[in-house]
């Protein structure tokens, strides 16, 4: 479980940091149109937010923290799975490979949470 954590911590992190310093590296987004250029560094921003939330609860690892982001990180996954989907569905076929990660992930979270004995907060 906590090498799952520590997985998305450096996942997001460095998702955050392509999409908020360098979103020009990402395939399909045109570095001349101001508009997606912005909603990468959005991204950037709030993939970092959760990476470092991730990295903190790695690093703090006991049962309440982890509570907590079992119930943050499913949303954020699956709430970009469901975005990704409906750029698959618009005709982006490159938005097929978040759809996947991210709605893999979610789902692995999901169960996590479902699955999981609950520990007596100490």
């Amino acid at each position: 479980m906590k090498w799952f954590v520590l997985f998305n911590a450096v996942l997001e992190l460095g998702a955050g940091v392509v999409f908020l310093f360098a979103p020009f590296l990402i395939p399909d987004v045109d570095p001349g149109d101001a508009n997606a250029m912005t909603l990468c560094r959005m991204y950037g921003a709030a993939a970092f937010a959760l990476g470092w939330y991730a990295l903190l609860v790695f690093l703090n690892f006991r049962e309440g923290p982890l509570r907590g982001w079992l119930k943050v990180f499913p949303v954020f996954h699956l709430g970009v799975a469901l975005a990704s989907f409906h750029g698959v569905q618009a005709g982006i076929e490159s938005f097929g490979g978040p759809l996947a990660l991210h709605g893999i992930l979610g789902l692995i979270c999901l169960i996590l949470l479902f699955t999981r004995k609950k520990m007596p907060l100490a």
